[in-house]
């Protein structure tokens, strides 16, 4: 996670979650589930701590 300034002065938040393609994961229920999409994504939320 880390904060990028951009041109405009303004900052916005980056996030990034990596893991191997046909990774596994344990669900809350505790079954293993395996990782099915791996293409990088950009997702817009609402400002946060007015932050983009």
């Amino acid at each position: 996670m880390k904060f990028l300034k951009e041109s405009d002065g303004s900052k916005t938040l980056h996030i990034h979650i990596d893991f191997r393609k046909g990774g596994e994961f344990v669900n809350d229920a505790g079954k293993k589930q395996k990782a099915y999409d791996t293409d990088d994504k950009t997702w817009l939320h609402l400002n946060f701590f007015q932050h983009e």
